[in-house]
């Protein structure tokens, strides 16, 4: 095999797509879109995944690795570094079988305490800031592994402190609910903080003392007493979990939540209120 590194420009990406005639993998559009914009955005860094092309079984040269990125090269109008592989043998069965590192994985490597957790509150906490906090299906394709990253290194202590309050009560709501809420409820600064964060967390999940006027015995019961084929879809838990928080900034005396029928949508959704730090 034949190694060399070469600046791909779209035009040089388009003539090696040329060659992507025998591609058992679909091109997955949301990937490259995915790409350009880390591309655009100065955030893509080479790695050493190279563009692998070889000859098929006739011996005629195909692209075998890296279509999307040549897509995105296109997409983006940005050149970039890559390394390119030659005479990669044939039989293409058994490529990208290992096993997919996540980033994630890389902070926790590097010693982010709770880092799983970390980064799928970063995630949705992105997707609060981008409006998708209503939509049914909240298009995380559409965020880069750049943005979590740079969310995490400039919020790190105050996720991790969203983390350590939510994680208690993850049986009862998903962290990727009620930590953005934390967060965001916090304004910004550590939940652990905030008497009222703290409050409302450990109510959520103990349910002691509350009252029948009290936004989160209403949200409790709703969730709690649904059976698996009736639980709550997770944009409206979502809007229910954020509607019970709201209230319960505004003291609000509540007896019942309700939805319109047609369920929340992103002009309707509430925004998380943010409560002042009283520590």
């Amino acid at each position: 095999m034949k190694f060399n590194y070469e600046l791909v420009t779209p035009a040089k990406a388009e003539k090696y797509l040329q060659l992507n005639t025998a591609n058992f993998r679909k091109l997955d559009h949301l990937i490259v879109k995915k790409y350009a914009r880390d591309m655009n955005a100065g955030d893509w860094h080479e790695n050493g995944d190279p563009i692998q092309i070889g000859p098929d079984k006739d011996g005629m040269d195909i692209l075998k690795n890296g279509q999307h990125r040549l897509h995105a090269i296109i997409a983006s109008g940005c050149a970039q570094m890559m390394l390119i592989v030659r005479d990669v043998p044939a039989d293409g069965r058994f490529m990208d079988r290992g096993k997919s590192r996540t980033g994630a994985s890389y902070l926790a490597f590097a010693g982010l305490a709770e880092a799983e957790a970390c980064w799928t509150i970063a995630k949705m906490c992105i997707a609060y800031q981008s409006g998708w906090w209503g939509l049914p299906n909240i298009p995380l394709h559409h965020i880069t592994d750049a943005q979590i990253h740079s969310f995490i290194e400039s919020h790190t202590e105050e996720l991790q402190s969203a983390t350590r309050l939510v994680k208690p009560l993850k049986s009862i709501c998903a962290i990727s609910i009620s930590g953005p809420i934390a967060f965001y409820g916090a304004k910004n600064n550590h939940p652990e903080k905030s008497d009222l964060v703290c409050w409302f967390m450990e109510k959520f999940r103990t349910g002691e003392g509350l009252s029948r006027e009290q936004p989160l015995l209403h949200l409790r019961t709703m969730i709690l007493q649904r059976s698996e084929a009736t639980k709550l879809r997770t944009c409206i838990k979502r809007a229910y979990v954020t509607m019970a928080w709201n209230r319960t900034v505004m003291n609000i005396p509540t007896t019942k939540l309700y939805l319109r029928l047609t369920g929340p949508n992103p002009q309707e959704m509430p925004s998380v209120i943010m409560c002042e730090n009283e520590a």
